[in-house]
């Protein structure tokens, strides 16, 4: 992969997802209504730095930390740029995948890239926004959806 397409991985017209793990008891009480905890995720990203404190306070309480070290093993196949960030480059997919602590960044050509999959056998709680799109939705659920539609 040159740097170019790396370039291009990385423009304005990829979907930017950020994929947080939620706690299982907040997941019980969200998987429901996923609105409620997109708009809360919404506040927390759109934060003034003043509420800052307040909002990492929120955070925890909703979400866990990434497990970097379980997450590395789960990406090792593709190819490292640096110790957080992986390049995927297969079939029709795209993506850089960046490990945070809150949460993972997938800048990606892809609506649902198939990468984002193997994140589910480790993490049943993963919830996924696009804030650009206002797009959002359980992993655990589209998961279930793209497989229906794979075995018709």
């Amino acid at each position: 992969m040159s740097i170019i397409n790396y370039k291009i991985i990385n423009g304005d017209n990829m979907r930017k997802y950020y994929l947080f793990s939620i706690r299982r008891e907040f997941y019980n009480v969200y998987k429901k209504n996923s609105y409620v905890l997109y708009k809360t995720l919404e506040n927390l990203y759109s934060l003034k730095k003043e509420n800052l404190q307040y909002g990492v306070a929120l955070f925890n309480q909703i979400c866990n930390l990434i497990d970097k070290d379980n997450i590395h093993s789960i990406f090792s196949e593709y190819i490292k740029i640096n110790e957080n960030k992986y390049l995927v480059n297969e079939k029709k997919e795209e993506t850089i995948i960046t490990i945070r602590n809150p949460y993972i960044l997938y800048n990606t050509n892809m609506n649902f890239p198939p990468s984002m999959a193997k994140l589910y056998s480790d993490n049943k709680f993963i919830f996924v926004i696009d804030f650009k799109n206002k797009d959002y939705f359980w992993l655990d659920e589209h998961i279930v959806i793209k497989s229906k539609y794979t075995l018709i």
